[in-house]
């Protein structure tokens, strides 16, 4: 156990430290209460738990930005349909109304 400290009186944050010396982020949520200096975690147990920070590598990033480029149009396009359809049922009922 590197660190440890409660998040919201409800969830805790934690800081582990591999037997390699590599630390990792972790929170358990709602747990609040402490745990001991030395932990040991099996596997079944940590993937419930571990959030580990994973570097953002450039070539990553781009192709991030690519993906939610792609995704923020595609929500554009879907909002522009749902408009049209919109003004479509508008004018389909203003027109059996008979107002024109």
């Amino acid at each position: 156990m590197h660190s440890q400290r409660v998040l919201k009186d409800k969830h805790l944050k934690l800081q582990l430290q591999t037997d390699s010396g590599r630390l990792l982020e972790a929170i358990w949520f709602n747990h609040s209460a402490a745990l001991p200096a030395r932990v040991r975690l099996e596997a079944t147990q940590a993937h419930h738990l571990l959030l580990p920070a994973l570097p953002l590598l450039p070539e990553h990033l781009a192709q991030l930005l690519d993906l939610l480029t792609h995704l923020f149009l595609l929500c554009v396009a879907h909002l522009q349909l749902l408009v049209e359809d919109a003004r479509a049922a508008d004018l389909a009922q203003a027109s059996e109304a008979g107002v024109h």
